[in-house]
């Protein structure tokens, strides 16, 4: 859930880019004329964003019998993703605008796509609004549970509108020692505001947050357990506890919510764990 600078492009501009080379002249007149109806749509998904009020916004809207939803839909995936189309560039601004390539959703993966956070299927007026376009990997681009919010707490978190960097919400705890089982969960201090901490839980379970970075832990435990058995072994708990705060200490400087930095803190605070019943 990493933060990105929402895109600057007009929605008038991608959208004259994806027709520019439409040979069907009166259906290029048509979506000429229909574009204040886009532009519209798209100000107040803008709106409604900034409010947490995605839930309120009409579905299936189309502008009349010619420009309909398929023809709104085929504006994102025949002309917006099209290599030798003009509105190109403003996908792969999009795309290229995810932190170190990587998808914002999850954090991990490598953002290779778009995710529409409505659907085009549902929302295909917004089927080519930067707001509605967010770089994602594959398995975050198709795995969400919920394609649509129903409520203000069912809205995932957004990186162009919500910035939750510097508020401490993940966490890791040691289920078992031996072998190593962990649980990532989420929780913030009181003062965070109670929608923004039930759509924080809600965009963790929606992309399967938990299973993802146990995985990535679990792994991380297999490449550093020699070692951590090493420093035990010779220097007890003291030398081990100062080896996991280090890692802790290091990883938290770049990221307070990596899984890496929850699971450091995992480890550094299980007293089994530290006291070496790990090995």
């Amino acid at each position: 859930m990493r933060k990105i600078i929402k895109p600057s492009v007009y929605i008038r501009q991608i959208v004259t880019d994806c027709i520019s080379n439409m040979s069907d002249l009166k259906l290029k007149t048509e979506i000429e004329r229909a574009i204040h109806l886009i532009e519209v749509a798209n100000t107040e998904y803008d709106l409604k964003k900034a409010s947490n009020e995605l839930h309120h916004l009409v579905r299936g809207q189309e502008i009349n019998s010619i420009v309909t939803s398929k023809v709104l839909k085929d504006l994102y995936s025949k002309r917006f993703i099209n290599k030798n189309n003009l509105a190109r560039k403003h996908y792969d601004n999009l795309l290229f605008s995810a932190p170190n390539g990587r998808c914002p959703q999850c954090g991990i993966r490598i953002a290779t796509t778009l995710d529409h956070n409505l659907p085009k299927s549902k929302y295909a007026l917004l089927s080519v609004s930067a707001f509605n376009l967010i770089p994602s990997c594959t398995d975050c681009n198709k795995g969400k549970h919920v394609s649509f919010p129903r409520s203000a707490e069912e809205e995932s978190i957004h990186p162009y509108y919500d910035d939750i960097e510097n508020i401490k919400w993940l966490h890791c705890k040691v289920i078992n020692v031996k072998p190593l089982l962990i649980e990532y969960y989420v929780s913030t201090e009181s003062m965070v505001p109670k929608l923004l901490n039930k759509r924080i839980k809600n965009h963790f379970d929606s992309f399967n947050l938990n299973d993802l970075y146990v995985t990535h832990g679990i792994e991380e435990f297999s490449n550093i357990q020699k070692q951590l058995i090493n420093l035990f072994n010779s220097g007890g708990s003291m030398l081990l506890l100062e080896h996991l705060k280090e890692g802790f200490d290091s990883r938290s400087e770049i990221n307070i919510n990596s899984w890496q930095t929850a699971f450091y803190e995992a480890l550094l605070n299980d007293k089994n764990f530290t006291n070496g019943l790990f090995i």
